[in-house]
């Protein structure tokens, strides 16, 4: 094993996963008595922002949501805590690769998921999403309406076995609570986003059915489905028609196109009503084909793909002129591009990247950050973080005098050598902000 680079509190701290503009990832050991030691991933504020006290809000309450999610298919939160002035969370390390890492990959090699390995992922991230949807008040037993709000393969680390799980439950809200009260604010990633959020109408557990479906078709074909420079474009992608996967060249049955296509419905009352629902659909399917959606099928196609060249390979382009395919994401090519703020039609202005599940808070917001989880209920933990998020949102509208937004440099066109950390800087999404003029100050 590599020398620590640092030793924090508890932890001797490795090689940083990811970096954003308010948190650092990476991979950590905790030692404790008679030999016993953990790995884990630290996430942990940049050390401008803690003194900070929404950001620090934002990121306990972070934690004390996640805490509350035991799934095997959802990433665990282990402990928050404080070293100092510094705050952090240990979470589940998992060896693997993002799924942006994955899917970028297919497509350098043209090398879609097979159905088995698809299907697999997408039934993984299914129960996950499923189990979270699910969840119910434990004092009143009424349902908390919980929906993550930001499905994409940003927020999905598969495992060198194969195994799936979800990630950043931190800006997951309740649909019935202060979801409804903020409907003209659109939170999650161009490209994976429900039509009725992208138009400001409200969110429910089918806006992350659609999500899926957006992944299910990317893995099933190597080609994103959606545009992602712009609401407005997605949106015109949607308005023109969805071809199923089988007619991108995925070789796809009917059934499996069938699933696809009622995920991706543009009239929610069209999808399936849960994702519970679609895993039944996606189960019912493989049984009738006699397929076996396994991770040890995963875990055999990740082995093939990135087996094969990352770097290059030869277009059929007019001029027969080869293509090279760079790992970086682009503007056009980026899925972690999140847009908040009005639905298509505002200017949307470049943010630094933001780590995943992380958001400012309210300043205003004096409430003591040292309570336990299981101090507080998780509707009202719910509650205040759609508030944070939406809070942070606002408060970076209010840019200075004339500042306008600046276009994004055009990426190097770059093929450099593959390298598979145990989870990529991919981790960490790129954010956009859509800020409308006549946001209210809060």
């Amino acid at each position: 094993m590599s020398q620590p680079t640092e030793v924090f509190g508890p932890y001797e701290v490795y090689e940083c996963l990811g970096k954003g503009g308010m948190a650092t990832v990476h991979r950590a050991v905790r030692r404790g008595i008679e030999g016993f030691e953990r790995v884990d991933a630290l996430k942990r504020l940049l050390p401008h922002l803690e003194i900070d006290a929404g950001f620090v809000r934002a990121f306990v309450r972070e934690a004390k949501l996640a805490a509350r999610l035991s799934h095997g298919n959802i990433v665990q939160i282990h402990d928050l805590g404080k070293v100092g002035d510094r705050y952090f969370i240990a979470m589940e390390y998992l060896p693997g690769r993002n799924l942006v890492h994955v899917l970028r990959q297919a497509r350098a090699v043209a090398h879609p998921a097979p159905v088995a390995a698809a299907l697999c992922i997408v039934g993984e991230m299914l129960d996950a999403l499923g189990y979270a949807h699910a969840q119910v008040d434990h004092r009143t037993g009424a349902p908390l309406n919980l929906v993550h709000a930001d499905v994409s393969p940003s927020n999905v680390i598969v495992s060198d076995e194969g195994h799936a799980k979800v990630i950043d439950f931190g800006i997951a809200r309740a649909a019935s609570a202060a979801g409804a009260r903020r409907r003209q604010l659109v939170a999650g990633k161009l490209g994976y986003m429900a039509p009725e959020v992208m138009a400001g109408e409200g969110i429910d557990a089918r806006a992350d059915v659609f999500a899926v479906g957006a992944i299910a078709y990317e893995l099933l074909t190597a080609q994103p489905l959606l545009p992602r420079d712009s609401a407005a474009a997605a949106r015109a992608a949607l308005d023109a028609g969805i071809a199923p996967p089988s007619a991108a060249g995925a070789a796809c049955s009917p059934a499996i196109d069938e699933i696809v296509m009622t995920a991706l419905a543009v009239d929610p009352a069209q999808r399936f009503s849960s994702a519970g629902a679609m895993r039944d659909a996606i189960d019912q399917t493989l049984h009738e084909m006699g397929v076996a959606a396994t991770r040890r099928a995963v875990a055999e196609w990740l082995a093939t793909a990135f087996a094969l060249d990352p770097v290059r390979r030869r277009a059929a382009t007019a001029g027969g002129r080869a293509r090279t395919f760079p790992l970086q994401p682009t503007p056009d090519d980026d899925p972690d591009h999140r847009a908040v703020g009005t639905p298509a039609g505002g200017r949307a202005a470049t943010a630094p990247p933001l780590a995943a599940g992380t958001g400012a808070a309210d300043p205003a917001d004096d409430e003591p950050t040292g309570e336990r989880a299981a101090d507080r209920d998780l509707p009202a933990l719910v509650t205040e973080s759609v508030e944070l998020s939406d809070a942070v949102r606002a408060k970076r509208s209010r840019s200075p005098a004339g500042a306008t937004p600046e276009e994004p440099a055009a990426p190097r066109r770059r093929a450099p050598r593959i390298s598979s950390p145990p989870v990529p800087p991919d981790l960490m999404p790129r954010i956009t902000f859509r800020t409308p003029s006549d946001s209210p100050d809060e």
